[in-house]
């Protein structure tokens, strides 16, 4: 999904967030960031976190995608997500995907 939406040039930047760093290396990898020809960091970028976090550099995102996350969270956590997506970050426009094999 990421590198569907680095290249589409409708997107002035894409921000891709996770907490594993094993997936951030992968997807740095298959989208070919800070390598010539991949796309611009400005574009495209992987941060290290969560969306259970406050966190400033993703706040001004103008749509979120919760892809394979909601499964993953214990239901305790799932008020702590709607509070920091819904509420602190508030962007105009949430989706939630999950990918069936």
């Amino acid at each position: 999904m990421l590198q569907r939406l680095v290249n589409d040039r409708s997107f002035e930047r894409v921000i891709g967030l996770d907490a594993s760093t094993r997936a951030l290396e992968r997807a740095r990898e298959r989208l070919k960031l800070d390598r010539a020809g991949g796309p611009s960091m400005e574009r495209g970028s992987l941060l290290h976190g969560a969306l259970t976090y406050r966190d400033a550099r993703w706040a001004d995102a103008d749509a979120v995608a919760l892809v394979e996350v909601i499964e993953h969270l214990d239901a305790d956590r799932l008020p702590t997500l709607v509070e920091i997506v819904f509420g602190v970050a508030h962007p105009k426009i949430v989706c939630g995907l999950k990918y069936s094999d």
